[in-house]
């Protein structure tokens, strides 16, 4: 199960990638504006109209950089799902977390061949036929696409 949760781990990071670089990037602009903000304010040589007209534009592209930040970590926790990275931990978030939590079951089963056995006693037989049979129908489907291009795997 740890290599599987590896592999869930490393397909998260991969669709969270762009996601952190925004937020790497705008936390970088804002420490940029932040300084720039700064000087502008301490300027003795500007008008200080001039001086306020700038300032108050670098509020705004502070304030514009916040709500980047802000949107970037709301994508990644609508996700609702969060991987250890130090051992093998999976937690499901939000109103899906259940089905999330059966489709990670159902998908280790199927396509990883993980055998659900439990430590507990639980039966989880009928799962895994039904993952396996799942994953059967998707592999063929993709098999038959890939033989023949002219038809669509969907």
């Amino acid at each position: 199960m740890g290599t599987i949760i590896n592999e869930l781990r490393q397909r998260l990071n991969k669709v969270k990638a762009p996601m952190v670089e925004r937020i790497v990037n705008a936390k970088r602009t804002t420490k940029r504006l932040a300084r720039a903000l700064a000087i502008t304010r301490h300027d003795k040589k500007s008008h200080p109209a001039h001086v306020k007209k700038r300032a108050d534009k670098l509020r705004a592209a502070l304030k514009r950089c916040d709500s980047d930040i802000e949107t970037a970590k709301a994508e990644i926790k609508a996700l609702g799902m969060t991987v250890s990275k130090d051992h093998p931990l999976i937690h499901f978030d939000g109103e899906q977390a259940e089905k999330q939590c059966m489709d990670f079951v159902i998908w280790a089963a199927g396509a990883r061949g993980h055998s659900l056995a439990s430590k507990d006693g639980r039966d989880f037989r009928d799962i895994r036929s039904l993952a396996k049979a799942g994953y059967y129908d998707d592999r063929q489907r993709f098999f038959t696409a890939l033989i023949q291009p002219d038809r669509e795997c969907a």
